[in-house]
């Protein structure tokens, strides 16, 4: 009997044991490895959308580097790409950004489903919470007010640590995201139909295309210094308009130039009209050539 009492407590034990590492940080971990993932993932992601460039840029200067033998070579390339990396480590704030945000979110919604976590410990783990529970928690609202206070909070350390760190360009990314986020909802939103024409609704998303390719186009052609470089110059490369026509164009809105009247040097303006197959004085807007009838014409020599 004494046994068989031994067993019992022995198997009660076990069973103690097992029902704890069930409802123990076990239990937690799946969810813990999720926000560690997103973590890295964020990270990784972000470390490689801001590094690549640079890592290509060595890549190709690999031919140059060839030239100066092959000792050398290897001592440059490695001090170069030592250097990236470390840069892209220890200078770069958008891969922290990245994972910050996403699994900050991630973690402080995380905590917000399991408060006990931080409130309630015991010599043997944690409590369990039951599904209900868990289930009650889950509010798009709630998961919004995470997602903004890891935002903010990322954001916060990220200019703190790494000031040189621009975010101008997530932000801008952020914004029209969150515009089309609630455009989608306006469209389906009973209420808002009640309100707003069905045309508005219908073809909304070409009116705030259009407006955005005219304001972006406007500030090409004459406030070129308003837009990110590298999007200018793509935009340039795309349109492959002359320059001197670009200059002509915003000279005579900032009144350098004007129609008919001598301001300026407008030399540039018939070496281009020439080799269009014009005229030379053609290009010349001081002294247009003029019909009988007294509109202009534009003839060949």
């Amino acid at each position: 009997m004494a046994t068989l009492d031994g067993d019992d407590e022995t198997r009660s034990t076990q069973g103690e044991r097992s029902e704890r590492s069930v409802v123990g940080p076990k239990t937690r971990h799946p969810d813990i490895q999720h926000v560690i993932r997103v973590l890295k993932r964020s990270f990784v992601f972000a470390w490689l959308i801001t590094t690549a460039p640079a890592l290509v840029r060595l890549l190709l200067s690999i031919r140059k580097l060839g030239r100066v033998g092959f000792v050398n070579f290897i001592t440059l390339f490695a001090t170069r790409l030592r250097k990236v990396l470390v840069s892209s480590l220890v200078r770069n704030g958008t891969p922290w950004l990245f994972a910050l945000t996403f699994g900050g979110s991630e973690g402080i919604d995380l905590l917000r489903k399991h408060p006990e976590w931080l409130l309630k410990c015991t010599r043997h783990g944690l409590n369990k919470v039951s599904k209900e529970e868990k289930c009650s928690d889950r509010s798009r609202n709630d998961y919004f007010r995470s997602s903004l206070f890891a935002s903010a909070l990322a954001l916060s350390i990220v200019h703190h640590l790494f000031p040189k760190t621009t975010t101008i360009d997530l932000t801008f990314f952020a914004t029209v995201r969150a515009f089309d986020i609630w455009a989608h909802r306006a469209y389906y939103s009973r209420r808002v139909r009640d309100y707003v024409p069905t045309i508005i609704l219908e073809h909304g998303d070409v009116l705030a295309f259009c407006v955005s390719c005219t304001e972006i186009m406007f500030n090409w052609f004459y406030e070129p210094q308003r837009l990110p470089r590298t999007y200018n110059r793509w935009i340039s490369y795309m349109a492959n308009m002359d320059e001197r026509l670009l200059t002509a164009l915003r000279a005579i809105r900032n009144g350098e130039i004007r129609y008919g009247e001598k301001l300026g040097d407008l030399t540039y303006l018939r070496d281009y009209a020439a080799e269009l197959g014009l005229p030379a004085s053609a290009g010349d807007i001081a002294e247009p050539m003029r019909s009988d009838d007294g509109s202009m014409v534009l003839r060949s020599q």
